[in-house]
């Protein structure tokens, strides 16, 4: 979930508002979706390596 945080933060809040000129760091309903989004994907990523790694040992 942290990855998945780290890239929320890098991403929506950083990247794209420097590369379009908007201000940084702005909280919304659009980028709280979108973090919940990114929390759900490290989790899903997280628990995908830890079973993977699991069965083959």
């Amino acid at each position: 979930m942290a990855d998945g945080a780290i890239w929320w933060g890098l991403g929506p809040l950083v990247m794209m508002p420097l590369m379009l000129g908007m201000p940084l760091g702005v909280l919304d309903t659009t980028s709280v979706f979108s973090l919940m989004g990114h929390l759900i994907y490290g989790a899903t990523l997280g628990l995908t390596v830890v079973h993977i790694l699991t069965s083959r040992a």
